[in-house]
């Protein structure tokens, strides 16, 4: 447990010049359950300090990762080395999320997509990708197509045409809930 209040130190010195008033109050409950279960070592003091900390570093590396995301070296050595956590340590905050790739990847692409639909619509297809850390054209087009089923460019049409870009397919809960209310 001493090696986890290290760690938590440590990454939270590091920060401590960047953090909200929020992040001061999770950082707050964080270190109080961390403290207890120093004071009280039971298995279940350990398991309850572990939430809180877990909550704090995962929301410093989501905050990380959105100011980063143009970065084609934001990677998990990147944030390993700005959240002064262990690859293992930074593998278990993203394990909810299907890794620590595969939740940058996503971001990217919401990144890219919130960009076609709401940006500059001069901006090349290319640009937008390479801005938001893609390195490869090719692999930027067919994660986009595998992750939303159509193409950046019929993104872009759609929108331009104000239009969905999906043609009726539903997905996420908030386009079909404005979907059940114009019904």
């Amino acid at each position: 447990m001493s090696l986890i209040l290290r760690e938590f130190v440590i990454s939270l010195g590091s920060h401590a010049k960047t953090l909200t008033t929020a992040d001061i109050h999770s950082v707050n409950d964080a270190f109080t359950a961390l403290l207890k279960a120093m004071v009280h070592q039971t298995g279940e003091m350990f398991e309850a300090a572990r939430q809180p900390i877990t909550a704090v570093q995962f929301d410093m590396a989501r905050r990380f990762i959105g100011e980063n995301l143009h970065s084609p070296d934001l990677g998990p050595d990147m944030l390993c080395t700005h959240l002064g956590v262990s690859r293992r340590q930074l593998y278990y905050l993203f394990e909810r999320h299907d890794g620590v790739a595969n939740y940058i990847k996503n971001r990217r692409l919401a990144a890219c997509y919130a960009a076609l639909t709401r940006g500059d619509t001069r901006k090349m297809i290319s640009s937008i990708a390479f801005d938001h850390g893609f390195t490869s054209l090719s692999s930027f087009y067919r994660l986009f197509h595998k992750r939303y089923g159509f193409n950046p460019g019929e993104a872009r049409s759609a929108w331009l045409e104000g239009r969905s870009s999906h043609d009726g397919m539903v997905t996420s809960f908030g386009e079909w809930m404005s979907q059940v209310r114009a019904a």
